[in-house]
């Protein structure tokens, strides 16, 4: 891989072990393969789950947890509105777990193709603090515009992108599709 999330947890931890689920985790209602990397030293991971089948040639990364010192949490997106067929609108969310022993200050952007229209609620709280044992939820509406035209590579699919920005740490990519 080459994220720089990936290549900074790997050079900290240079002898991580690999391990994948062989079958769907308990991850955002059981529709996501865990793929992990496990400082057994330490017991600090950084860990993937992917949503589709084993040989999906789409894959999606649905969430991605982490633990490394005292910073620890959980970040996942949920459709809400998975089919936009005779529809021009839906929502999903964006959420963030803080398992950690300090604060989190995020900052949320959402990446989408031309003609579709982000609204996420409370623009304000798209820059935010997750305390401990709390979790930060972002609502995000979109609405896909009569212009709208589907990329020629995505399937009959419009992938949408969150990345979530934490302070001091990374950023982080969740994504989620809408099948039209």
């Amino acid at each position: 891989s080459n994220s720089e999330f990936y290549n900074e947890f790997m050079s900290r931890h240079p002898l991580s072990i690999l391990s994948t689920s062989e079958d769907f985790t308990g991850f955002n209602r059981g529709k996501a393969y865990e793929m992990k990397w496990t400082d057994l030293q330490t017991d600090e991971f950084l860990a993937f789950y992917i949503e589709g089948n084993r040989y999906n040639i789409r894959p999606k990364i649905l969430g991605i947890g982490y633990k490394e010192g005292a910073l620890a949490f959980e970040a996942g997106i949920s459709n809400e509105t998975s089919n936009a067929f005779n529809k021009d609108r839906g929502t999903f969310s964006v959420y963030l777990k803080n398992k950690g022993k300090e604060a989190l200050k995020t900052h949320l952007n959402v990446i989408v193709p031309k003609d579709i229209i982000i609204n996420i609620e409370k623009k304000s709280n798209i820059s935010s603090e997750t305390y401990i044992s709390k979790e930060k939820r972002w609502e995000v509406s979109y609405i896909i515009s009569p212009l709208f035209k589907l990329p020629k590579v995505s399937y009959n699919t419009i992938l949408i992108t969150s990345l979530l920005h934490i302070d001091g740490l990374s950023t982080f990519p969740v994504s989620t599709e809408i099948k039209i």
